[in-house]
C-alpha cells in the first residue's frame, strides 16, 4: 500500500508543473486541435440564467419532466421518456437548457485562438457564441454532415454528441446522443464520416488539447489508446486538485495540466502571438526544408547508378 501511495505522490508531483510554455507555442502554430468537454461550459449561462446541466442533473430533470422516478442514468431516462412521453416538450426543455447567451472571459480567450479545428461532446452553443463575441465566426456542425464540405475550413466546431441549434424530432432519436438508441444508431461517431478525418486531424496536429474532458466517451479513449505516439502532444486541461483516479487515468494518454480553464486562458492571453490569426499553410513535423545550393560537384556514373538502383543520393 505504501508503494501505491508513493507512486501517486510521484505522479502528482510530476504532473503538477506541466510545460505550459511548450503547449502555448504549439497552439501558436495554428495547427492545434481543441477538444472541449463538459467542464469547458462551467461558468456559462443558458437562457434560463443557469449553467447547463451535467449528465446526472439532466437525467433527473428529464425524469421530472416525464413525471416518473428520478434516475441518474441519462441513457435510461431519455430512452424511457422517448418511449412513453411527448417528444416536443423535451425538445423545448433541451433548447432552454443548452442555448447559451452568456460566457465568461476564459471561454472567450480560448475560443479566440486560431485552432485548426474544434471538436466537442457538448450539446450547447457556448463555443460559437463565445467566438462571435470576439468577431470570429465558428460554424457548428454535427457528425452526420459530410466532412468534404468542411475539411479545408478552420472555423469549424464538430459536435460529436449533437448540436442544440439543429435539434429536432429526427435528430433527437439519432445523432443527438441522449438515449441508448442514439448511441447505437448508424450515425454514432465511430461509424460516422467524421471519424476518419478526426483521426487524421489528431495525427497531423501540433497539439491535441482537451479542456474540461474526462474521457468518458469510449470512442475517443479508444483512438488515443490505439495511437500511443499521440501522448507526447496531448494535453488535458483539468480543474485544480484533480482526483487520483482522474490524474492516473488521463496521464496514460498525455500531460495532465491541473490549472483549470481560467489559468489556461491567462497563459494564452500572455502569449500575444497565439492570438494572431495564422494563414493556412503546410505544417509538418517529419520533414525539413531543403534549400538548393550552387555546386561544382560533377555528377558521376556511379552516383547516377546509386540513385536509380538504390535510391541513394548525395545532398550536394
Amino acid at each position: 500500500m505504501e508503494k501505491i501511495n508513493k507512486a501517486f505522490r510521484n505522479l502528482e508531483l510530476k504532473e503538477a508543473t506541466p510545460e505550459i510554455g511548450e503547449l502555448i507555442d504549439r497552439i501558436s502554430s495554428g495547427m492545434a486541435i481543441l477538444f472541449a468537454g463538459a467542464g469547458f461550459s462551467v461558468g456559462t449561462k443558458n437562457i434560463q440564467n443557469q449553467e447547463p446541466p451535467i449528465a446526472k442533473q439532466l437525467s433527473k430533470a428529464i425524469a421530472r419532466l416525464g413525471n416518473f422516478d428520478e434516475d441518474e442514468d441519462l441513457m435510461f431516462t431519455s430512452d424511457y421518456y422517448l418511449e412513453n412521453c411527448e417528444v416536443d416538450p423535451l425538445i423545448d426543455f433541451l433548447k432552454d437548457q443548452f442555448t447559451i447567451n452568456h460566457t465568461e472571459t476564459p471561454h472567450d480567450i480560448v475560443c479566440s485562438m486560431a485552432w485548426r479545428r474544434i471538436y466537442t461532446t457538448n450539446y450547447d452553443n457556448a463555443i460559437a457564441f463565445s467566438a462571435a463575441k470576439n468577431g470570429r465566426l465558428i460554424e457548428s456542425i454535427t457528425i452526420d454532415q459530410s466532412p468534404e464540405d468542411y475539411l479545408r475550413k478552420h472555423n469549424i466546431c464538430v459536435h460529436i454528441n449533437g448540436n442544440i441549434s439543429s435539434i429536432n424530432r429526427d435528430s433527437l432519436r439519432k445523432s443527438f446522443k441522449l438515449s441508448n438508441s442514439s448511441y447505437l444508431s448508424p450515425e454514432s461517431f465511430t461509424a460516422s464520416p467524421w471519424y476518419y478525418p478526426f483521426k487524421k486531424d489528431i495525427e497531423r496536429c501540433s497539439a491535441l488539447v482537451f479542456v474540461g474532458y474526462s474521457l468518458y466517451d469510449i470512442d475517443i479513449q479508444k483512438v488515443l489508446f490505439q495511437s500511443p505516439e499521440l501522448k507526447s502532444k496531448t494535453y488535458f486541461i483539468v480543474k485544480k486538485d484533480p482526483s487520483k483516479k482522474e490524474l492516473f487515468t488521463l496521464s496514460k494518454y498525455g500531460v495532465v495540466c491541473p490549472i483549470g480553464v481560467e489559468e489556461f486562458s491567462k497563459a494564452l492571453e500572455k502569449k500575444s502571438e497565439a492570438k494572431k490569426q495564422v494563414k493556412e499553410e503546410l505544417w509538418t513535423e517529419a520533414f525539413v526544408e531543403y534549400k538548393l545550393k550552387d555546386t561544382d560537384i560533377e555528377m558521376t556514373d556511379k552516383a547516377i547508378s546509386d540513385f536509380l538502383m538504390h535510391g541513394n543520393i548525395d545532398d550536394a
